[in-house]
């Protein structure tokens, strides 16, 4: 099934469904049906600045509840709504409330906006966050690198952390509850 043709019949974005694997991986890893994480949007959903130049990424803390018991769309729309819901609160740095509140973003997910393909650019030591998940958009399909801190990770780990991802996007567009969606690959 095309990503676009499922996209359009959930009325999802691309960063949605990626996100949306990205963290039903996340809480297997974690063993815990909640997960935390940061992403980004570009900062340009106030229309005056869509011909703007300038730098204007905000980074927005996540939190997702994974409920094995609700279909695939109702978890998606959700975080989607919920990612959009984050986004009209950004007035406030989030490099101000980690100062203030002394956290640190330990895990990032970005969506760099047909087939999927495979993981590549495993780099070690050379990340924003702990772990740093970076969806692109490509001509023939996306592609996933995964950058991690390589005092708290192994190389293997990630590795398999990159295609528990790769399997559930692949999962939830042929699944219509999450308790059916595949976490490893066969």
């Amino acid at each position: 099934r095309e990503v676009t043709d499922f996209l359009k019949e959930y009325d999802i974005t691309e960063n949605t469904l990626f996100m949306g694997a990205f963290a039903i991986a996340l809480s297997c890893f974690v063993g815990s049906d909640t997960c935390g994480f940061v992403t980004v949007n570009n900062g340009r959903h106030d229309t005056r600045l869509s011909q703007s130049i300038g730098m204007f990424v905000k980074t927005l803390p996540m939190c997702v509840n994974i409920r094995r018991d609700m279909t695939v769309k109702e978890f998606l729309c959700e975080l989607q709504n919920d990612f959009f819901k984050t986004m009209e609160h950004d007035c406030i740095s989030f490099g101000e409330l980690v100062s203030r509140y002394k956290v640190s973003p330990e895990i990032m997910f970005v969506y760099q906006s047909e087939m999927l393909n495979c993981i590549e650019e495993i780099k070690v030591n050379d990340t924003l966050a702990k772990i740093t998940a970076m969806m692109f958009k490509e001509q023939n399909g996306y592609r996933l690198n995964l950058s991690f801190s390589g005092n708290e990770y192994s190389e293997n780990y990630m590795v398999s952390f990159g295609e528990c991802v790769m399997t559930v996007i692949k999962s939830l567009m042929s699944a219509k509850q999450l308790n059916e969606v595949v976490l490893l690959p066969a």
